[in-house]
């Protein structure tokens, strides 16, 4: 006769990984770790509000600037990597050392404190590269290095079908992380784990994914009462204006104007929630003028400090080009907005390079501070 407690067996299953600190250790679950390793479920990544943990797996980490060892010789895991637990976030990957003192074994590299992020953290929009090393039994210097099979893990989220050993990632900013993965005796792939997390949530197909989606930080409701300006409210752009002495100019708020609430006009702006215009231009005049620019932005009010003022201006429109009209009207409305009335014009288009050069600038750099093996 089957009792109470067999027919009410608990058959829940998760598909969202617990945090490291909720794992118990099992008996000869780390039977394959050193016995002074064991003690896995003590390391634990530092978390945001409504950060969760996506995937965790037991990994070395071997310095990006370590000397490679000869070809076919094992690698001293105890002594060229740090042994810890590395997790996978909705916001980050981290790497939490089990025995802090195992970090003297590895050359010191230079880093920043960070309020959120600790020394071996780095966000998942900061990740560029994920490179997938597989070879296969032991962790060796020829799977470290890439072993008989690399493969670039990216936003086509292709995920190695033979085991990981290894996975190299390259950062926006130029730091190489290189993580080794053991097998235990159960068979686990801790490389795929981490892989296919990394994936899903470094490279997300859906916006939801992204952390920004449901983390709202808690000290913004402190910076009402601190001297901190947000520029959130018309308010606070008017006592910008009187702090710099720009009287000349008026705030205008989006709410209030109704060519900005009628839904057949709405999409020919692109205007903020609130701007700062001249005083002697009305607004039904000023929209008028913006339509000749580029998303509608005409002359707005930046900053002012005496007599000067900073505005910023876009483009004409190519239909508007051949007739500045338009422009030397919005020109001399500026003018006529501060005593000296005299104009300084900088197109920032032709002192600055273009996107498509600063891409192409920083691919440059990246391959030359990141090349494609150790």
């Amino acid at each position: 006769m089957a009792s109470i407690s067999d027919r009410k067996r608990n058959t829940f299953l998760s598909y969202v990984a617990p945090s490291p600190g909720d794992i118990p250790r099992q008996e000869g679950s780390d039977d394959w770790l050193p016995t002074e390793l064991r003690d896995l479920h003590l390391a634990k990544p530092r978390l945001l509000p409504n950060e969760l943990v996506v995937a965790s797996a037991p990994a070395y980490l071997f310095s990006a600037i370590m000397p490679a060892p000869t070809e076919g010789s094992e690698l001293d895991m105890s002594r060229q990597a740090v042994f810890g637990l590395l997790s996978v976030t909705n916001f980050k990957m981290a790497f939490v050392p089990l025995q802090r003192q195992q970090q003297e074994t590895l050359p010191q590299e230079s880093y920043q404190e960070h309020l959120y992020l600790q020394r071996n953290d780095v966000t998942l929009n900061n990740i560029d590269y994920v490179y997938q090393l597989a070879e296969g039994g032991r962790v060796s210097v020829r799977a470290l290095s890439g072993g008989n099979k690399r493969k670039k893990l990216d936003a086509q989220q292709k995920v190695m079908s033979s085991r990981i050993t290894a996975l190299h990632i390259i950062c926006k900013n130029f730091r190489l992380l290189k993580f080794a993965f053991q097998q235990s005796r159960s068979g686990s792939d801790y490389g795929k784990l981490i892989a296919s997390a990394l994936a899903r949530f470094a490279y997300p197909s859906r916006h939801d994914l992204s952390f920004a989606y449901c983390y709202r930080e808690p000290y913004y409701s402190m910076l009402g009462k601190s001297s901190v300006t947000m520029y959130s409210t018309k308010n606070d752009w008017a006592r910008e204006l009187i702090r710099c002495g720009a009287n000349e100019w008026q705030v205008v708020s989006a709410e209030n104007v109704p060519q900005l609430q009628n839904l057949l006009q709405a999409p020919k702006y692109t205007l903020p929630p609130h701007f700062v215009i001249p005083k002697c231009c009305t607004v039904d005049r000023f929209l008028d003028l913006s339509r000749a620019f580029y998303d509608s932005r005409a002359a707005f009010w930046v900053f002012g400090y005496g007599n000067a003022s900073l505005v910023r201006l876009a483009e004409l429109k190519p239909a508007m080009q051949q007739d500045t009209k338009v422009e030397n009207v919005t020109l001399e409305l500026v003018r006529k907005c501060d005593e000296r009335r005299t104009l300084k014009l900088l197109q920032l288009t032709d002192r600055l390079p273009s996107i498509q050069d600063v891409q192409r600038a920083y691919l440059k750099f990246r391959r030359l501070c990141t090349p494609e093996s150790p």
